[in-house]
């Protein structure tokens, strides 16, 4: 056999196979912060707390930041950076109802590009909580997340970076219709509203 083969190819071999164990244990956790993540979000829009949710979900990203310190790789590999959109969105969503200072990507410790996606999705879920709103006669309410939504809205327009470092132009494109579905049905709301308050 040629000289040292064995002890090369031996040693990729031990390497390949740790690398797959760590791919495991990304995808696992990965479903572990997306799950506590979405339960978090359903939780704020039902009106609960849901930092029971957000905490296992950071809990979650703590421990494959540890176990995965050797392998940059697969840690900040597309299926994590997915699971850290759901999360930024779920802790983004409850600093802004909460009425707090919105949570920062160094806070979470999470890549700029996650908390940027995260944080456009927010959008969506104010839109679903403004329509609460005026399914409880609380055109006030639905104003205020309306607004929230435009705020965020002006602010996401002004990130102009390739889709290879994160997908903000679809998701641009994605708040504009909501923003403006959104303006439409809560002024028709309003003006629902005041005509049954007339009769």
């Amino acid at each position: 056999m040629t000289k040292g083969m064995k002890r090369v190819c031996d040693r990729l071999l031990t390497e390949l196979e740790e690398k797959d164990k760590a791919r495991e244990e990304m995808i696992r956790a990965s479903r572990i912060i997306v799950r506590k993540a979405g339960e978090a979000i359903a939780c704020i829009v039902r009106g609960e707390d849901g930092s029971r949710q957000r905490s296992e979900a950071r809990e979650a990203w703590s421990t494959l930041k540890r176990s995965l310190s050797t392998h940059p790789d697969i840690l900040y590999s597309g299926t994590v950076e997915g699971a850290l959109e759901e999360y930024a969105e779920a802790e983004i969503l409850a600093s802004l109802i909460a009425g707090k200072e919105m949570v920062s990507h160094s806070e979470l410790g999470i890549p700029p590009q996650s908390h940027i996606c995260g944080f456009a999705d927010c959008i969506g879920e104010l839109r679903r909580l403004a329509l609460q709103a005026l399914d409880r006669s609380d055109p006030a309410l639905a104003s205020k997340y309306l607004s929230l939504m435009c705020e965020m809205y002006d602010q996401l327009m002004r990130f102009d970076v390739p889709s290879s470092i994160a997908q903000v132009r679809r998701k641009q494109d994605v708040a504009r219709a909501l923003v403006e579905r959104t303006q439409g049905e809560v002024t028709l709301g309003k003006l629902m509203l005041g005509a049954r308050k007339k009769r």
